[in-house]
């Protein structure tokens, strides 16, 4: 027996009960089969709102980590550091300029991005970091800054040995 089936039989047991018949009864059972048709129908629609609600929750909560990973991934437009032309401190300082004003994350995205474009002895002394102090912008300058000896003695030495431009 289907469902349709017992509930028929149930709506006319009903109808029964309350003393209806004939044509009264008939209309009885059609009443209420409409009736819990619509039931039905607005059972079925409210559900679907919430899987619809559920989705919509779900890409809000997805949206924004994947902007941020997007972001992330993506290089500054800078030109990578070139060591033969560029002074590692002026390039460092134009690079957190740059982040900056782009309004990324230090601790997730700096780091990364700063070591895809470094070259030459800066990208070494990035790449043998270990993967705990290279996500970490502050140990990634501090590693890089120190290869190029640009610490207190180094700035020391560097102001003694410079020619004042003529």
């Amino acid at each position: 027996m289907t469902t349709v089936q017992i509930e028929l039989e149930k709506i006319t047991q009903i109808g029964e009960k309350l003393g209806l018949k004939g044509q009264e009864l008939k209309q009885f059972i059609e009443d209420e089969r409409t009736r819990l048709k619509k039931e039905r129908q607005e059972r079925e629609s409210e559900r679907e709102l919430r899987r619809k609600e559920l989705e919509i929750q779900e890409l809000k909560a997805k949206t924004p980590q994947q902007a941020d990973s997007n972001r992330s991934v993506r290089n500054p437009k800078l030109p990578q550091f070139n060591e033969k032309v560029d002074d590692i401190d002026a390039y460092i300082n134009r690079f957190e300029r740059y982040v900056t004003s782009q309004g990324w994350d230090k601790k997730r995205d700096w780091a990364i991005n700063l070591g895809a474009l470094l070259q030459g002895r800066a990208l070494y002394e990035y790449s043998t970091l270990p993967f705990s102090e290279a996500s970490d912008y502050d140990k990634v300058k501090r590693a890089v800054l120190k290869a190029y000896k640009l610490n207190a003695e180094g700035f020391r030495k560097k102001f003694r040995y410079s020619r004042p431009i003529i």
